[in-house]
């Protein structure tokens, strides 16, 4: 049973005011975010970077359905395992990149071409672990690799994550995009979710 608010339908109706539309368009996101769940792969902040602390029950009491927690060894095992037995798909990305004109600096240091390759995995590893969970209704993730993985793992960060995954094309062609978030922060996550669900148009 639905009570007919007829003040609501009269502004509904008004084409022209664009306050209650941008507001309608609020709710609207909202409502998404509550239904839907996020993943946090290593945790919820990372080591020295106390602003991305998070009540994360408060932020499921508020925003998000769910938010799950997977350890960072989850991306790491699946990254070596395509290293290992799916080298074409590693290649192949480094061939896009190459073919759309991306220069690679190499330093024999920090960037090398095996932590490259690596880097690659882990995010080939994050899309097929997000394709395995499709039903679950993920609609955003962070990592966080300092210091577990950035130091002590294999020291090689998981930049290529949140630098391709918000974009619906890779190398592997068309793809669903998905706002991701840097070290458990999920206040700079839930704002990319919002900004998202408002104008899906633009990548998150």
């Amino acid at each position: 049973f639905f009570t007919k608010n007829c003040s609501l339908l009269e502004r509904f109706r008004d084409s022209e005011n664009e306050q209650f539309l941008k507001w309608l368009t609020g709710v609207t996101a909202l409502q998404k975010m509550k239904s839907s769940r996020v993943i946090c792969w290593g945790g919820f902040y990372g080591a020295d970077i106390p602003f991305t602390r998070d009540d994360d029950a408060a932020i499921e009491n508020i925003f998000v359905r769910e938010v799950i927690s997977e350890q960072e060894m989850v991306i790491m095992q699946k990254a070596e395992k395509i290293i290992k037995e799916q080298p074409a798909r590693i290649n192949g990305f480094i061939d896009w990149l190459n073919k759309n004109k991306v220069t690679i600096l190499y330093d024999n240091s920090i960037l090398t071409p095996d932590s490259l390759k690596f880097q690659i995995g882990q995010y080939f590893a994050v899309k097929d672990r997000l394709d395995e969970l499709k039903d679950e209704n993920i609609q955003g993730i962070t990592v966080k690799c300092h210091f577990e993985v950035s130091t002590n793992c294999t020291g090689c960060t998981e930049c290529l994550i949140p630098g391709f995954l918000p974009f619906g094309i890779d190398s592997e062609g068309l793809k669903p995009d998905i706002p991701v978030g840097c070290e458990g922060d999920l206040k700079g996550l839930l704002t990319s979710m919002m900004m998202r669900f408002i104008n899906p148009k633009v990548p998150p």
